[in-house]
């Protein structure tokens, strides 16, 4: 799917994402969070896709919203792809010739 070069469209992926990670561990303790593999990888992807949208809104827009941390929002989009052009490889301990969850 491409992305949209619409500012409205990008303002909404933005909230989009921010609801539904705020929905996923509303009623989570942190080391809930914490432990569920699944729910930090899903916080991770919304943190990505909301740096994405926001580093593609027209500084023009985002002056409007001064309060918000834009460069800072930008800024752990960049971390994130660091972070994943590196990524750790994690094998199952069931796995065949796996001398250890960790490979």
């Amino acid at each position: 799917m491409a992305a949209s070069k619409s500012p409205q469209l990008r303002l909404f992926h933005i909230r989009d994402e921010i609801e539904g990670v705020t929905t996923a561990i509303r009623d989570l303790s942190f080391d809930q969070y914490r432990e569920s593999f699944m729910l930090r990888r899903a916080a991770e992807r919304a943190l990505q896709i909301i740096s994405e949208a926001a580093k593609a809104l027209a500084p023009e827009l985002t002056a409007q919203y001064p309060d918000a941390p834009w460069s800072a929002i930008v800024g752990i989009g960049n971390v994130l792809e660091h972070v994943r052009r590196f990524p750790i490889r994690v094998g199952f301990p069931n796995q065949a010739n796996s001398a250890s969850p960790l490979s």
